[in-house]
Parts: C-alpha cells; structure tokens; sequence
C-alpha cells in the first residue's frame, strides 16, 4: 500500500485548500471497491507547515507519496509559513535534498 502525506501551507489565504483536499480524499475513497482495496492510504493532512517540519513529518509517517497544497514559485521552489503566518521559500535544491534523504 502507498501511504500518501498531504502538506497544506497558504499564508497568502488566497486558497481554499479544504476543497482540495477534501476532493483528494474523495477520490482516494472513490478508488475502492470491495473486491479490491485501495493502494493508496492518506496518512497525515498536515496544516500550516513550516519548512522545518518537513523532516519530521517524513521520518513519522514514511509516506512513498507527497502532495504539496500552496504556492509554489516555478523553480525557485515552494512557499511555506514561518511561526508567523508569514510567506518562507523552501528552496527547490534545498527540497530536492530533503526527498533524496528519503527516497528508499
């Protein structure tokens, strides 16, 4: 089974990013049928994340699939919250690095 981890951070509040995961999870429950489980498993729908819980949320939940709902900034990266709610880039190589951790 795939466990799947789904990120939310919106700090511009120009989202509405309860749809979007609530279709996520739609279609994810949609996927089953009785003679045949589903592969997939959402494990986490983690809220306001902060670049830095980005490592603990790998190590926790061991997820083979992550889905990141925000801004992102083409390949400059992807935009997270600080403690204050406010706009905090998580650099492309400094994300890259971070799954390449993980990638096994």
């Amino acid at each position: 089974m795939k466990k799947v981890v789904i990120l939310e951070s919106n700090p511009r509040k120009d989202l509405n990013l309860n749809i979007e995961i609530k279709n996520l999870e739609n279609i994810i429950e949609s996927s089953w049928k009785p003679d045949r489980p589903s592969q997939i498993q959402i494990v986490k729908a983690a809220l306001a994340v902060r670049p830095e819980d980005l490592h603990e949320i790998m190590l926790k939940y061991e997820p083979q699939i992550v889905h990141f709902c925000g801004h992102g900034t083409g390949k400059q990266g992807l935009v997270f919250q600080d403690d204050n709610g406010s706009e905090l880039l998580a650099s492309t190589d400094t994300l890259s690095n971070l799954f390449e951790l993980f990638k096994d």
